[in-house]
């Protein structure tokens, strides 16, 4: 579920899948009984598939295994214990769609979680930006009872079926989504701000929550089909030399047409010395105990691009020692940082925006 107000920075994990095996035998039809409900034990999805599950024109992908970065000494640890423990942070009630998502993914050790978002947008005060949003996450447990209460769907709000998708039921609500300092200022007097959420629990470990209809539709089609690549076109050069199977993966296409985007390096409304010249971006995070990254940049200007994200407020020399390894087509680079572990709140920022969404702090 790609919920956002994260002016902590954090990832916030959502959504699980329930069983198929306790409701099989009711209508609609449900998709093939995977491996876990045959009594093997289940296996997670490959970072891979699932960012080939994405939906087509996704501008940028986060991928999370939740477990190595949980690992003692970690340096990105606050993202993996936020989404093993998620909360709705986006000001529902109880009866609140993606808070009955939340604490049902809560209890089922959530392990792998694959984030989209495209047409980024600038926060109106304190806060995060509106982005098309598109969460696929897996877990480790079963959550029959999600999926069964969202069949009944009573006492959740608005909860109504929209459609269904190679045997897939998809749910949509309007659910209270409070993003920045104007969204709490009109919950707080009485007008929760509302937005739709669209929600599909494909198998026994897996569920989508995407912001669109259509993301949602195409997020279930592309994990059921399980497909262990290619990457898709838009990320392909910038996947390149990368660790697919690294604890985080971020892989980015940028937008040169979107004003509102003021993280991006190529909004069109920057100065030309002060954009990039990046037509796309990858980072994986190789050693979450050390923090040690890799980035691949596709341009056309590499020592451009490299000088814009070492100087400005993206992968700086102040925060990171950077080997580099220019050629035909961009560049790879080897990151190590260089600030303590008492500043680590500074190396989520960082990934935070090559990810992404907006925040203002």
């Amino acid at each position: 579920m790609a919920i956002a107000l994260l002016c902590h920075l954090v990832v916030v994990a959502g959504l699980a899948a329930a069983s198929v095996g306790a409701s099989a035998a009711a209508p609609p039809a449900a998709p093939a009984v995977p491996a876990a409900e045959q009594g093997q034990a289940p296996v997670a999805p490959t970072s891979l598939s699932l960012i080939a599950a994405m939906p087509p024109g996704t501008e940028s992908v986060l991928v999370m295994r939740i477990e190595p970065l949980l690992a003692e000494g970690s340096r990105v640890a606050h993202y993996a214990r936020a989404a093993r423990n998620p909360k709705n942070p986006a000001g529902g009630g109880e009866r609140d769609l993606l808070t009955v998502v939340y604490d049902a993914v809560a209890e089922q050790r959530p392990m792998v979680l694959a984030r989209g978002a495209s047409r980024m947008r600038a926060p109106r005060s304190i806060g995060v930006g509106a982005y098309d949003e598109c969460d696929i996450c897996w877990v480790r447990g079963s959550l029959a009872g999600l999926r069964e209460r969202l069949r009944a769907g009573e006492d959740i709000e608005d909860l109504r079926r929209v459609e269904e998708v190679d045997g897939v039921e998809v749910f949509g609500a309007t659910v209270t989504m409070v993003r920045d300092g104007e969204d709490r200022k009109a919950l707080d007097e009485g007008r929760p701000p509302k937005e739709e959420r669209f929600v599909a629990v494909v198998d026994a470990h897996t569920v989508v929550v995407a912001s669109r209809r259509e993301d949602a539709a195409a997020a279930v089609r592309g994990v059921l089909a399980r497909r262990e690549g290619p990457v898709p076109e838009q990320w392909r050069a910038a996947a390149a030399g990368l660790p697919l199977d690294a604890p985080l993966v971020i892989l980015r296409r940028y937008d040169p047409t979107n004003e509102l985007d003021v993280y991006s390096p190529e909004n069109p409304r920057r100065e030309p010395a002060l954009r990039a010249g990046l037509d796309s971006l990858g980072l994986a995070v190789v050693d979450p105990v050390t923090g040690e990254l890799r980035v691949r940049g596709v341009t056309p200007d590499a020592e451009r691009a490299v000088r814009v994200l070492q100087t400005q407020s993206y992968l700086p020399r102040s925060d990171y020692a950077w080997a580099i390894e220019m050629g035909e087509g961009g560049f790879t680079a080897d990151l190590t940082p260089r600030i303590g572990r008492e500043e680590e709140g500074v190396l989520g920022l960082r990934l935070w925006i090559i990810w992404g969404p907006n925040v203002a702090m």
